[in-house]
């Protein structure tokens, strides 16, 4: 699986994934666990790529408790159906933490919406205005989109005492927002209307910038959970469910998980048609 994540360029997994074998040993070995998980989703929130926590959950991997591999997205998981347990160390609830790998990831909705890519991010904390997080989309005054909160304030005080001053500086506003939102259709041309999600499109104007006209940019955490062990062949989806909860149950909260099931099939069952 995460060799397929790989090869279709959602992630580069030495840098915007973590494993989960890994960030046991270091846990176990009093080092800094918390920072694979932190410094995997800044990255994967700067380059809008998947953030991927990945569980070597093959017998293989099961059995390497004590080996740091640093290039451990380059082992091959064994191809059998793994019959070793894994440790209660995996546990992700030993790994939660507010600003370093917050429960919230699992519910990308309210992560995204909380803004808590500026846990992560300086540039996104920068964003942040007064009356709270810019929206995206939302036409941010440019003053203060680009972290100049300060000079905006500068610029009222004065406006205040010169009421041509202040007549221009709203219509400069004004106009600034105009041409905004003119690019921002231009940008968002054939995207769908409404709460779509993740569409893959890139809002690009040519060579223009859609910061530098005052648009925040909305970083948007994309995570996914990736697994190595083989399940057998030959299961109907409430077996494949029941091995997954029996497997993960006290690993994953997988209440918050849709399962995505890899094969080698050119059938496809009627029923994940």
């Amino acid at each position: 699986a995460l060799d397929c994540l790989t090869a279709a360029s959602l992630v580069d997994a030495e840098t915007q994934g973590v494993s989960v074998r890994l960030a046991a040993i270091a846990q176990r070995r009093r080092r800094d666990c918390h920072s694979m998980f932190h410094d995997a989703i800044q990255q994967s929130l700067r380059t809008g790529s998947l953030f991927v926590v990945t569980f070597e959950d093959d017998d293989v991997g099961c059995s390497m408790q004590q080996e740091e591999q640093e290039d451990w997205t380059k082992r091959a998981p064994d191809t059998n159906v793994p019959e070793t347990p894994m440790p209660e160390e995996w546990a992700l609830e030993n790994f939660f933490l507010p600003t370093a790998f917050p429960v919230e990831v699992f519910q990308p909705e309210l992560f995204n919406g909380r803004n808590l890519a500026r846990c992560f991010l300086p540039e996104a904390a920068q964003q942040l205005r007064p009356y709270g997080p810019p929206q995206p989309g939302s036409l941010a005054d440019a003053s203060v989109g680009s972290g100049g909160h300060e000079a905006a304030v500068a610029e009222e005080a004065a406006g205040e005492e010169d009421p041509e001053a202040q007549a221009a500086a709203l219509a400069e506003k004004q106009a600034a927002a105009a041409e905004a939102r003119k690019l921002v259709e231009k940008a968002a041309a054939g995207v769908t209307v409404g709460r779509v999600g993740s569409t893959g499109h890139f809002f690009e104007v040519g060579g223009a910038s859609l910061e530098a006209a005052g648009l925040p940019l909305a970083y948007c955490l994309r995570p996914a959970l990736c697994v190595l062990g083989r399940l057998p062949d030959g299961l109907g989806d409430e077996e494949v469910k029941e091995l997954i909860i029996k497997r993960f149950g006290n690993h994953v909260p997988l209440h918050r998980t849709v399962l995505l099931l890899l094969g080698d099939r050119e059938e496809v069952p009627e029923t994940l048609q």
